[in-house]
């Protein structure tokens, strides 16, 4: 999936799912309803949710996902 600058992509995560966002290239921020933290993505990096709730995803620079949900 390809994000443009400040292009926002959001999933909801439910209870005993899993949702792994990998950034491929470019910087995306990301943060997740319950956590807290925020996290940044870039070159292979990769972000796994395990708790129910919304992620946010914010392509800081045109970049470019893979996202895996189980």
């Amino acid at each position: 999936m390809w994000l443009d600058s400040n292009q926002v992509w959001t999933r909801r995560v439910q209870r005993g799912s899993d949702l792994s966002v990998t950034c491929l290239g470019g910087l995306v921020w990301m943060t997740r309803e319950g956590d807290s933290r925020d996290h940044f993505l870039r070159g292979e990096d990769t972000y796994t949710s395990r708790e129910p709730g919304l992620v946010c995803v914010q392509a800081m620079t045109p970049s470019q996902l893979l996202v895996v949900s189980t």
